[in-house]
């Protein structure tokens, strides 16, 4: 194979593989949410990255996921009527998924 040919496909193969490495350095947070009494799973819960007003609701099984987060140090807040806020700092690596399992504790409702 010539000289430039061989240079012309290490240029080619740079070029595709690049936008592989770019999003490769996005993380996630990943976790599941539950009641800290009684350990079950607690579907619709609103779980937010306060730093990047980013969440999503937890899932039928209390899971939830929330992706493409640049490397950086998070707090990661929950919420859900009728239960304590949670909040919790957790780092993400690149390309790393961090886990959080957020216990929540039933909160004192009030009426005025």
């Amino acid at each position: 194979m010539s000289e430039p040919l061989r240079k012309l496909l290490c240029a080619l193969a740079v070029m595709l593989l690049a936008p592989g490495f770019v999003f490769a350095q996005n993380g996630s947070i990943f976790g599941r949410v539950t009641d800290a009494e009684t350990g079950e799973a607690i579907p619709g819960v609103n779980v937010v990255v306060a730093e990047l007003n980013q969440g999503t609701a937890s899932d039928g099984n209390g899971e939830f996921r929330i992706g493409d987060l640049p490397p950086a140090t998070y707090t990661v807040r929950a919420s859900f009527i009728g239960y304590d806020n949670f909040e919790s700092i957790i780092e993400v690596g690149p390309g790393e998924d961090a886990e959080v399992n957020v216990e929540l504790a039933a909160g004192e409702i009030t009426l005025d």
